[in-house]
């Protein structure tokens, strides 16, 4: 079963165990992450998807609507 926050091709799980394969946590043994390890989780995404001139550190997205291309 996925969890809500994975990405695709990355298993939030996987990541964080080899990411902390070296040093267990209580957090870790207790199955939950920090917001330091999403926050680490999404940001290891899009740096190996090539994401980074897409994204902008310190905004805030406020609204998203569809735009559509007339040819």
């Amino acid at each position: 079963q996925n969890s809500w926050m994975e990405l695709p091709n990355v298993r939030f799980k996987e990541w964080l165990a080899n990411r902390n394969r070296d040093s267990l946590t209580k957090d870790m043994m207790l199955g939950r992450a920090t917001i330091g390890d999403v926050k680490e989780y999404y940001s290891a995404f899009v740096k190996s998807q090539g994401l980074e001139k897409y994204y902008c550190d310190f905004h805030t997205v406020t609204s998203v609507q569809r735009v559509f291309h007339i040819r």
